[in-house]
């Protein structure tokens, strides 16, 4: 395998070190293309153009590929400039715009999310402040007060029991009822036959002699 040439290793050394690199000389732009393609800052690449003139122009891919990358609608805007060596000042105008877009959008962005969340906090507050209306199906406390027509009324029941009113008719009702039934088990106490009552009798247990 031969040994590389001085210009292999000055390349080679060129790219560890691009960062730093600010001037190419005079050397043509065919020779410098290997070591340019790894200038990742279109900034730097203009400071080269500018101590290597030769190369302005010449490098107009490289411009083109910083446009793709940077300017996201690039191919909405302006392409390629007017002069071919005033990449740099396309880049930048591309650039400038490119933020202004960004800027507005973010803007934009920014005003309907605070729109909503105004919105959702309104919304939140007149459901809690809400008043209750007639047909919100909440009914108010039921209060007990005697009035004036229940006055006089009996009422029978114990704890716990419904407790059952009633009126003047309902009383001599309720007596006339009473009385029925009492008339009714006095009638079936005299109905028992004689001869079970003597047998009745006649099963007394008489007292012991001694208690007589």
């Amino acid at each position: 395998m031969p040994a590389p040439s001085l210009m292999d290793v000055a390349k080679r050394k060129a790219i560890r070190n691009i960062e730093k690199l600010d001037d190419m000389g005079d050397l043509p732009y065919r020779i410098l293309r290997p070591i340019l393609l790894k200038v990742e800052n279109p900034y730097q690449l203009a400071e080269i153009e500018k101590n290597s003139p030769q190369i302005a122009g010449e490098d107009s891919e490289l411009w083109k590929a910083f446009i793709r990358r940077d300017i996201p609608n690039w191919r909405t805007m302006q392409r390629e400039p007017s002069n071919p060596n005033n990449w740099f000042s396309l880049y930048k105008r591309l650039e400038r715009q490119n933020k202004r877009e960004v800027d507005a959008a973010t803007e934009e962005l920014r005003r309907q999310f605070g729109a909503m969340q105004k919105e959702k906090e309104e919304s939140a507050v007149k459901m809690i402040y809400r008043p209750l209306s007639g047909k919100s199906g909440v009914r108010p406390p039921r209060t007990v007060s005697q009035r004036p027509e229940d006055r006089g009324i009996l009422q029978f029941g114990t704890k716990g029991s419904r407790t059952k009113t009633l009126t003047g008719a309902g009383i001599i009702q309720k007596i006339r009822r009473t009385t029925a039934d009492a008339k009714q088990q006095r009638g079936a106490s005299l109905s028992i036959p004689a001869a079970i009552l003597t047998s009745r009798r006649s099963k007394q247990v008489q007292a012991p002699k001694g208690m007589l």
